[in-house]
């Protein structure tokens, strides 16, 4: 009777949330400067389907390949975020990341775990600009002879700040979608994202969709004489 009532609420509160939906675009490049160390660049733009203009961020990254099983990286992040009347504010976000893979023939199965920390007035705002820690499992497969790589992913974010709502998991994220290998360097992914943010004095519902478009510098081979 007790898990009853509670999954009552659960579904009650959910009912009663709001609705966030928005389309993420994103493109960038990478390349390995020294032997399994990549440095890349990207720029990301965030629209509310009823197209304002939520969020556009720059970002560098450096990560390092060093291991099969283990991939860590940091992330810097310069991000806009504009008001209701187009008025601007700014704030900085560094990403630590640590990546833990394993590889079984086509399909690869995976745990991200990722730290933000942000400076700036986004900090404890509210929404994803906030200081979080992010436990992402994930797995993909690549399809034999075609250039589809599907994945599906969880997410469940953790606020490490003290107050209210802090201390606590306060939002979880669910992705589905695929990468596709294009002719060249070249890749395009495309992802649908269902989230829920709970914990908090404004709950609400998910729905992204992301497309990204990445390009890999690749070293030119030296010739053989």
């Amino acid at each position: 009777m007790r898990r009853l009532l509670v999954l009552l609420c659960l579904l009650g509160s959910a009912a009663f949330a709001q609705n966030r939906s928005e389309i993420w675009l994103g493109a960038g490049i990478q390349r390995e400067v020294v032997k399994d160390l990549v440095v890349g660049i990207q720029t990301n733009l965030r629209i509310q389907t009823a197209g304002k203009l939520e969020t556009l961020f720059q970002e560098v990254s450096i990560k390092s390949e060093h291991l099969k099983w283990f991939r860590p990286s940091i992330d810097y992040r310069f991000i806009t975020s504009y008001a209701d009347n187009g008025n601007p504010t700014y704030s900085n976000r560094f990403n630590l990341n640590a990546d833990f893979r394993k590889k079984i023939k086509e399909t690869k199965i995976g745990f991200r775990a990722r730290y933000q920390l942000v400076i700036g007035s986004g900090n404890g705002s509210g929404t994803d600009l906030d200081p979080a820690l992010r436990l992402k499992p994930y797995i993909d497969y690549a399809i034999a002879n075609t250039r589809f790589t599907p994945g599906f992913s969880a997410e469940f974010f953790y606020n490490p700040v003290f107050g209210e709502f802090g201390q606590r998991f306060n939002r979880m994220r669910f992705g589905l979608g695929t990468e596709i290998d294009i002719p060249g360097p070249n890749t395009i992914s495309f992802t649908y994202y269902y989230g829920r943010k709970y914990n908090t004095g404004n709950p609400y519902n998910e729905h992204l969709i992301s497309l990204e478009y990445g390009f890999e510098w690749k070293k030119k081979k030296a010739a053989v004489e």
